[in-house]
This record gives C-alpha cells, structure tokens and sequence, in this order.
C-alpha cells in the first residue's frame, strides 16, 4: 500500500513503490523462473490526491512492463459504489466476496485455468 497518513504523497514516494514492486518482480523471477507477475492495483480512497496517484503507478507500471489490472475492471460496480465489497464503513479491507472474485480473476485470466 502508498500511504503516508496526514502526509502528501511525493513523487519520490511514487518512484520508490514502483521499484519496491519491480525489485520484487526480479526476485521472484529469479527464484521461480517462468512464473508471470502481476499487480492488481487498488485506487487509495483515503488519499487526497488519489487520482494523480493511481495515473503515476499506471504509466510507472506500464513504463516497467509489469502487467496491472485495475479492481474497478475485476469486482463489478467497485467505482460506483465499492461498499460490497468491503468489510464495512471503518473497515475498508476487502471481504469475501471481493476475495472470490479476485481469485477467480486470477484462476481464469493469469493462470488460465477453466
């Protein structure tokens, strides 16, 4: 997660989780090879500037060639309106339906198994 409670989130910080993930992509190449890695990329409602954000982590992702796909294009309806798939008001940690759907995903679309 890129979180800096009460805080801006930089650019610095935006290059720094970008290599963060890109370094962990290298290691687990190296000690797996032939596994595919992917990011599943969750917008940060808490954070103000969120959509700047999430365009930087996209084109930093794309720029690095590690493939993303957005939870709005997993979980259905998530953009509008995303509280069915959370545990609650002050918890926003995904729920179990938001987990089968995502382990679905991944099953059929990274691992292509039907």
């Amino acid at each position: 997660m890129l979180s800096t409670p009460g805080e801006r989130i930089t650019d610095d910080d935006i290059q720094l989780y970008l290599a963060a993930v890109s370094r962990s992509q290298e290691l687990l190449k190296a000690q797996f090879p032939g596994i595919e890695f992917h990011v599943i990329l969750w917008p940060n409602q808490n954070v103000p500037q969120q959509r700047y954000v999430y365009e930087k982590l996209r084109e930093g992702f794309r720029r690095a060639g590690i493939p993303f796909v957005l939870v709005e294009d997993i979980l259905p309806g998530y953009k509008e309106n995303r509280m069915p798939y959370i545990l609650g008001p002050s918890d926003h940690h995904p729920n179990a339906l938001a987990d089968r759907l995502l382990a679905e995903y991944v099953l059929s679309e990274v691992m292509h198994y039907r």
